[in-house]
């Protein structure tokens, strides 16, 4: 059976300076004793030891946008994490989605999850990620 597991090594391991952090959605919040609401809170940030961030080529740029054309072509990376335990969750799962937060060679940005491909029984996860473009991350 095909294992992927450990093969993004140090030669194909491309951390962008200060790292590539997994923002979990928060937490559903609910009512305290009071019968006040209070807000759920965001997990701790998850940091990726070892992924692959790649340009998105023409071919997923093409498919991408012939999902709903809502994706900005400049915009578009590949993210390939093969450690086994990380699993990403995209917007279309009918819960808040998880992001990343990783720099672009000049900023460190908030990307959105567009796409994902889990394969847990292969160690495999390939992520296609969207820049998002406001300042609150939305």
């Amino acid at each position: 059976m095909l294992d992927m597991l450990g093969h993004v090594s140090q030669p194909f391991n491309t951390q962008p300076a200060g790292g590539v952090r997994l923002l979990r959605p928060a937490t559903d919040g609910g009512y305290n004793d009071a019968g006040v609401w209070v807000e759920g809170t965001a997990p701790d940030p998850v940091t990726i030891p070892e992924c692959n961030i790649q340009p998105a080529t023409k071919k997923t740029i093409e498919f991408m946008v012939q999902l709903g054309g809502t994706a900005n072509p400049r915009d578009i990376r590949n993210i390939y994490i093969n450690d086994g335990t990380t699993y990403v969750y995209p917007e279309d799962t009918g819960r808040p989605a998880d992001r990343f937060e990783f720099s672009d060679g000049l900023n460190t940005h908030k990307w959105r999850v567009m796409h994902v491909d889990n394969r847990p029984w292969h160690n495999y996860c390939h992520v296609i990620v969207e820049r998002l473009r406001n300042a609150d991350g939305s």
